[in-house]
């Protein structure tokens, strides 16, 4: 009698996995069941992502790979922030600077999310009534809309010191979505993904 079972495997499990295969010289079955036996059978769903969404996500950064990193934040991180992968606390965070004081000569609010995350100092988003204070063409011009509000991309974005952290924003907040949308959205965003155009 043979038993098909399949499993989610979230990025520290993923990355134990590798480390056993490494390490042990185990064959992967080997390893799989050795991981599972460190589960519960409660704990097995919880703690297990689908490995699918990990693959597709790469697919995604290679497809990506060659672009200007300001392009990756103007397609990707607006695809997926308009598809609701950030919180409404993220939102609020991503308005603020931790650096820039002024856009013209309005005072932007302080904060430190978009450093720690994004390692940026300008806003990553600039609300629709603010967008006229941008005479410098800091933000792209093309709004995003977020739930019923409108919102305009910082393009304030360099190699060295913005891709890493806005491809792990990326890759964490969008195995997040996957997690927790709908089959159909999941279907829409791997349709995006498998056609996307790096070109905007």
């Amino acid at each position: 009698m043979t038993v098909n079972i399949s499993f989610k495997i979230d990025l520290d499990t993923l990355s134990e996995f590798n480390e056993k295969l490494k390490l042990t010289g185990k064959n992967a079955d080997e390893v799989i069941i050795e991981l599972i036996k460190n589960y519960s059978k409660n704990d097995i769903e919880k703690n297990f992502s689908n490995t699918e969404y990990l693959k597709l996500i790469e697919t995604l950064f290679e497809k990506f790979k060659n672009v200007n990193v300001g392009q990756l934040a103007n397609i990707v991180l607006r695809k997926i922030l308009e598809e609701g992968a950030a919180e409404d606390y993220e939102i609020a965070e991503m308005q603020k600077s931790s650096k820039v004081k002024y856009i013209k000569r309005y005072v932007l609010e302080f904060g430190t999310y978009g450093k720690e995350k994004f390692n940026i100092t300008y806003p990553v988003l600039l609300s629709e009534n603010k967008i006229h204070l941008d005479t410098t063409f800091r933000f792209y011009r093309e709004p995003l809309k977020i739930g019923e509000k409108v919102f305009y991309i910082c393009s304030q974005w360099y190699l060295n010191r913005n891709k890493i952290p806005l491809e792990n924003w990326i890759r964490e907040h969008l195995l997040n979505w996957f997690e927790k949308v709908s089959n159909q959205k999941k279907s829409a965003m791997k349709d995006w993904i498998l056609s996307a155009d790096t070109r905007h």
